[in-house]
């Protein structure tokens, strides 16, 4: 066993089975106020209701594709969301791990997953609920390994000759299939909610300061355009994600009312006395 596993795996062992056992405690609980609106919206989408028109609510429509798809499989009943949550926890909690345990020590690597079990559960932040940042979490998680897997990849320094060699080539092209891929990860999260936009800028940062560092060696012009070339398929996850969800309400006539729903109303919560760019990065 490596020293990473020698005591990380058996904390992360016990992380899982504390979790378990934790949130086994709440299943008799009822849903709190937002996870029971989000299950009772995904019974009227069952029923044939149109979101935004024949039922509304001021939330990206994720939640509500996620709580509909787990009803229609297992029902509508509390129990559905308490088990589709556990599982996102403990897909979580497996990310933490394969985060940390290649990167760190083995105690680093236990501290990281003890400490996100233990608030992965707190009541105080409804750790032990069913809301859309547990959901979140492990999406983000999956992109954040993701782009650790691409970087990781990526790290051997280049000169402007390797560019031209076929396993560069390869290289590269798998590293932007990482990216699309976190970015796509990342979209479905903020359809979940949309100040997951935040972790998208640290992850654009992340990359971009990335891709300086390998292709340092190069002209300024060429950096330039590397760091663009690197960006893009992290860009273009997300504008899939919602141009498609877009484009569906458009093409359904409820465009205005998803634009509302998702993004305009939300923006009361910031300064109301200033302009939309203001309200906007307010919100966020």
């Amino acid at each position: 066993m490596t020293s990473a596993g020698r005591y990380c795996v058996p904390l992360l062992l016990a992380s899982m089975v504390g979790l378990l056992v934790l949130r086994g405690m709440a299943f008799e609980l009822p849903l709190e106020t937002d996870e029971a609106n989000y299950a009772y919206i995904a019974g009227r989408l069952l029923d044939g209701d149109r979101l935004y028109v024949d039922v509304w609510d001021h939330q990206p429509p994720g939640v509500f594709a996620l709580y509909g798809f787990a009803a229609a499989i297992f029902g509508n009943h509390d129990a559905t969301y308490r088990y589709l949550a556990t599982g996102a926890v403990l897909v979580s909690l497996l990310l933490v791990y394969r985060c940390t345990a290649p990167h760190s020590g083995s105690v680093s690597c236990g501290v990281a997953v003890v400490l996100f079990a233990l608030t992965a559960w707190d009541p105080a932040i409804g750790g032990d609920g069913c809301n859309r940042e547990i959901f979140m979490n492990a999406l983000i998680l999956a992109a954040f390994a993701v782009l650790m897997h691409t970087a990781g990849s990526a790290a051997s320094d280049r000169t402007p000759s390797d560019l031209a060699s076929s396993d560069q080539v390869t290289s590269d092209r798998a590293s932007g299939r990482g990216r699309l891929a976190a970015g796509v990860l990342l979209g479905l999260a903020s359809t979940l909610k949309t100040v997951v936009a935040v972790q998208w800028f640290a992850f654009a940062i992340w990359i971009v300061a990335g891709s300086l560092s390998v292709h340092r060696r190069e002209a300024v012009v060429r950096r330039i355009r590397s760091v663009g070339i690197d960006l893009l398929p992290f860009c273009a996850g997300p504008a899939f994600i919602w141009v498609l969800i877009s484009g569906y309400f458009a093409v359904t006539d409820r465009g205005l009312a998803f634009w509302e729903a998702a993004f305009g109303f939300n923006l009361g919560y910031s300064d109301v006395d200033s302009g939309f760019p203001g309200r906007f990065v307010g919100f966020f």
